[in-house]
């Protein structure tokens, strides 16, 4: 099992170096599609289009630690107000919840995969093939479900003190 958790988080860790290899790609199209427009008087034709499939890797392949880090972004309003088994009774709900959602949307992604195989679509400016990047985007759904049912184990944070 220890192996298991080790491998796990090297994914995690290697998504997450990806994540930010996607963001600096993203940065420096948009800054060389800015440069294009202003010095020559017309743009790189590809860079909104891969900016925005780096930008959707970039989320997908982040989501995994943000949610096993416990960084994303939680709605505590009703589970911060709760004390005791009642409060992580709350917590485990929305671990729950959590873990639906991904699962859907792992399937839904899934069969989005599968149609841009058996289409072999393009993207429109660039004509890049998508199912490559609706693949990636699956991958890391399944690792975000994974650290959502490892999260559904772990027990509740502490609550935190209200800002005044």
């Amino acid at each position: 099992m220890k192996f298991l958790l080790l491998a796990f988080k090297q994914v995690q860790r290697g998504l997450l170096a990806l994540a930010a290899w996607a963001l600096a790609l993203m940065l420096i199209l948009v800054f060389a599609g800015v440069a294009m427009r202003y010095l020559v008087g017309s743009p790189l034709a590809f860079t909104e289009e891969l900016s925005g499939l780096l930008l959707v890797i970039c989320f997908f392949f982040a989501m995994a630690s943000s949610i096993d880090q416990r960084s994303d972004i939680r709605i505590t309003l009703l589970s911060g107000l709760l004390r005791g088994r009642a409060r992580i009774w709350t917590w485990r709900l929305a671990e729950a919840l959590l873990v639906v959602y991904l699962l859907v949307f792992v399937w839904q992604a899934w069969k989005f995969t599968q149609l841009g195989v058996m289409f072999k679509e393009r993207s429109e400016q660039a004509s890049l093939l998508l199912w490559p990047w609706k693949a990636a985007i699956l991958f890391g759904l399944l690792v975000a479900a994974v650290a959502a049912l490892r999260s559904l184990r772990a027990d509740p944070p502490a609550p935190q003190a209200l800002d005044t």
